[in-house]
């Protein structure tokens, strides 16, 4: 039975999906469309297979670099002999807690501060204060630092870091004079015991590198795919929310449930439509992530390169099932169809937008941020390509083996999380649809009471029945229902009111018996309709019972309809 209503669903849904075919091949085009777009533009951009190691030259630490303005051997000459001077020159504090706070708060120019933890010389220690802003960058780029809270970059590629420096890049430990002032430092303490030191030499050189395949395509992985992917649905979000809000709206779906149709059936018919519209554009957009490329200099690469086309698969599927399940529940809160769709685009295009901050911070946030994050489903999918990404810049790419790690050395947080957490999104997103979907059923169908999962009693139905005036309407105008004491009364109406302002049906009491045709007769607006409204489920009474054999239709409407289709 199940199983034949789903087919019948699923039918109609055909049926209505053939009348805009406009609409349809948008649904499906458009993520073919913008995965194709990809493809030159991976093509332009060429891979380079270094075969060679890198290796760099060493450099002296014998002074600061030629840039900082330190001139050696230098004397300042002042007049008179006055300790102020100095003292603007050099300050002192008694703590390194007041020395940070001088250095951030004062707007003057400071070189950099030094703080000793331990001055005993079986144990020295200090610490190093320079500018929060590295000196040598572009005024522009002001807010760069000196990361010291980072491990690795936050678009991790292939290759050596600053390739072209053998002083290691930014933020500059050498030019900004940090190694010096070090060395300046440990020497001044080593030379009180061994007056030789300043002989000594310190040479520094970069850790050479493998030969590895230089790609700058990953850079544009992480900016551009998860725009694409959100682009891609679209209209599947705005036509799918359409279509079911509309049959709420006309009250086609009561009129299904009166029949005997299941909601869980009907919530399944449209979960598959929208599915079966998403799988044939997944399958395009894998073959063109892995569809081998030739490039401008005859190298050989795809737009994904190096990662498993399963594991891909599997997260663009999982994706989609959250997509369609988060589609469902947002159309549990709309009673038109076009605040349906234009409500769930806006609902989906800002749930994406927190993707920017998590992309640029990445390497700051910490596992438990990331992990709440992927509750919202599109932020999920950003993590997602976002690790993905990471994966093919390093070389690795994602594949069942490193699914379960993570992308740099001191984080847990992995692509399986990401998976686990859109299933975990399915469940959530269909609770939300059933609690809203029985509280708030739209302009049709009977409402269930707030905590109705507690299976508690309608507090709603009992202060109806208790505060009703029940005024006694004269007996004349009731048929005496004495010869009808052999049969079951299978419809019964008690003191019926439907309308706050206008009472379209006020004080009716009925009884329909077995085996009897009951016509309700009357001039238009006596509220013929709104009784049988009433009787089936498709309007709540403000007042009073219905009864459908003893089952109350507000309290056990799906016990009182399915006498009724029967």
């Amino acid at each position: 039975m199940n199983f034949d209503q789903l087919i019948l669903l699923l039918w109609k849904i055909y049926q209505v999906q053939k009348r805009t075919p406009v609409l349809t091949i948008l649904e499906l085009l458009l993520p073919a469309i913008l995965s194709i777009i990809l493809l030159p533009i991976r093509q332009m951009i060429n891979t380079d297979d270094l075969v060679n190691n890198t290796v760099y030259d060493a450099f002296n630490l014998e002074d600061f670099d030629n840039n900082f303005v330190i001139y050696k051997n230098s004397t300042f000459g002042y007049y008179p002999n006055t300790s102020q001077i100095t003292n603007e020159i050099i300050k002192t504090f008694k703590t390194e807690a007041q020395m940070v706070e001088y250095l951030c708060s004062d707007l003057t120019y400071h070189l950099f501060g030094i703080g000793v933890l331990d001055d005993r010389f079986e144990n020295f220690t200090y610490q190093l204060r320079f500018p929060h802003s590295p000196r040598y960058q572009d005024p522009v780029n002001e807010w760069k630092e000196w990361k010291t809270h980072q491990i690795f970059p936050k678009f991790e590629t292939l290759g050596p870091r600053d390739k072209s420096s053998k002083y290691g890049g930014a933020p500059g430990y050498y030019t900004e004079g940090f190694l010096a002032v070090q060395k300046a430092i440990d020497f001044a303490v080593i030379n009180l015991f061994d007056k030789q030191i300043n002989d000594v030499e310190i040479f520094l050189k970069r850790f050479p590198y493998g030969p590895y395949v230089h790609d700058n395509f990953v850079v544009i992985l992480i900016a551009v795919l998860p725009y694409i992917l959100q682009l891609s649905f679209i209209f599947t979000v705005i036509f799918t929310a359409k279509s079911i809000v509309q049959e709420k709206e006309t009250g086609l779906k009561e009129g299904m449930k009166l029949m005997g149709m299941k909601s869980g059936i009907y919530w399944l018919s449209w979960y598959l439509k929208a599915m079966l519209s998403l799988i044939p554009s997944l399958i395009v957009m894998v073959v063109c992530f892995k569809l081998k490329l030739t490039l401008n200099n005859g190298a050989q690469a795809s737009i994904i390169d190096r990662s498993d086309s399963f594991v891909l698969a599997l997260l663009l599927f999982l994706y989609a099932s959250s997509l369609t399940t988060f589609i469902l529940m947002c159309t549990s809160f709309f009673k038109k169809s076009n605040s349906a769709s234009t409500g769930t685009a806006i609902i989906y295009i800002l749930s994406f937008m927190p993707h920017i901050y998590l992309s640029l911070n990445y390497a700051k946030l910490n596992s438990f941020t990331k992990i709440c994050a992927c509750f919202v489903n599109n932020l999920a999918m950003c993590l997602g390509v976002h690790i993905v990404s990471i994966l093919e810049g390093i070389g690795l790419g994602a594949n069942f083996s490193n699914i379960s790690q993570g992308v740099y050395a001191d984080e847990n947080f992995s692509l399986l999380h990401v998976m686990v957490i859109m299933v975990i999104n399915n469940f959530v997103h269909l609770l939300v649809l059933y609690y809203i979907d029985n509280v708030y059923p739209g302009d049709f169908g009977i409402s269930k009471p707030w905590n109705f999962f507690c299976n508690s009693k309608n507090l709603k139905s009992i202060y109806k029945k208790i505060d009703y005036d029940n005024t006694q309407t004269p007996s004349c105008f009731f048929e005496d229902e004495s010869i009808y004491s052999s049969k079951n009364i299978g419809i019964q109406l008690k003191n019926q009111l439907n309308g706050k302002i206008v009472k379209s049906v006020n004080n009716l009491s009925l009884n329909v018996y077995e085996g009897q045709i009951t016509a309700l007769l009357g001039h238009n607006g006596a509220g013929k309709s709104t009784t049988l409204s009433m009787i089936t489920g498709n309007l709540e009474p403000d007042f009073g019972n219905v009864l459908i054999y003893n089952n109350d239709i507000v309290e056990n409407c799906q016990n009182a309809r399915s006498y009724m289709n029967t």
